[in-house]
């Protein structure tokens, strides 16, 4: 049975109606309904947006007077601490480098592409006397690093230049590996011949992976292009290189005998003579 207790007062009935939504009471096909609308959500997301780029500025700031104070100096990225000072060391024909502490063929290689480069860059011939001549360069190494780089390794190194010589000093080859190339970007050139300024630099990366992605899966990328950006990276000091060479679809592959065409395995993996790919 029904009982009257279960029915609904009329106060209650009438509070249930006010709380429901009424779709007539909104007319979206009036223009002034519309134009309100519009304008509050254009002056809310204008708002909004302002907001967010306050935000981005104040936190960007202390970077960009830090890349101001520090630009003329033109090192990417740019060092976490630079102290400059008067004066600048000469790089000539008596250019001598040399390394102390902790040594393996990864220093070795090192210090070869840093004079190859050095070379190129002021034609002087480096590449071999440089490690003949009496050093005036010294790269400190304290202690060994991973044989591949784990992510979070120290990375820091303190490269002093004075005008007479010098000094760059790092806890493993990572942080010389970094410091050479600060080096690099520090070499200029001026009325008396090639040479970089008197500066005191203490540095480390503020990000621990910092990559670049190569996709030779979907087109052919030539040998040389992809050592030409092992070098930019190395440069700018990236320090992680992801390669996708091949995928599910296909892999290519350059066949001298049969000209520049990339042979690609699409849908189904066919067996192709391995003379054409020799």
């Amino acid at each position: 049975m029904f009982s009257t207790e279960d029915t609904p007062k009329p106060q209650q009935m009438a509070y249930r109606t006010t709380r429901q939504w009424n779709p007539s009471r909104y007319n979206y096909t009036d223009p002034a309904i519309l134009w309100r609308d519009s304008a509050l959500a254009t002056f809310r997301l204008t708002h909004f947006m302002r907001f967010v780029l306050l935000g981005l500025f104040t936190l960007s700031y202390p970077v960009m007077v830090r890349a101001q104070e520090q630009g003329s100096l033109g090192i990417m990225p740019v060092p976490a601490k630079v102290t400059q000072g008067e004066g600048r060391f000469v790089i000539d024909g008596s250019f001598g480098i040399a390394l102390e502490g902790f040594r393996e063929a990864r220093l070795e290689r090192a210090r070869q592409r840093f004079l190859d480069v050095l070379s190129r860059e002021t034609g002087i011939p480096l590449w071999r006397q440089a490690v003949l001549n009496p050093p005036h360069f010294f790269v400190r190494t304290a202690g060994p690093s991973a044989t591949v780089q784990q992510l979070g390794e120290d990375e820091s190194y303190h490269l002093e230049i004075l005008a007479t010589e010098v000094v760059l000093t790092a806890p493993n080859p990572l942080g010389v590996l970094r410091g050479l190339q600060t080096f690099l970007q520090l070499v200029t050139i001026t009325p008396t011949g090639f040479s970089v300024p008197v500066v005191t630099i203490d540095d480390k990366p503020r990000f621990p992976w910092r990559g670049l992605l190569i996709d030779s899966g979907h087109r052919f990328v030539p040998v040389p292009v992809l050592k030409r950006n092992l070098d930019g990276m190395e440069a700018v000091k990236l320090n992680l290189f992801h390669w996708r060479f091949a995928d599910n679809q296909g892999f290519h592959i350059q066949g001298f005998h049969i000209g520049n065409f990339l042979l690609s395995i699409w849908k189904h993996w066919l067996s192709f003579p391995l003379a054409l790919c020799r």
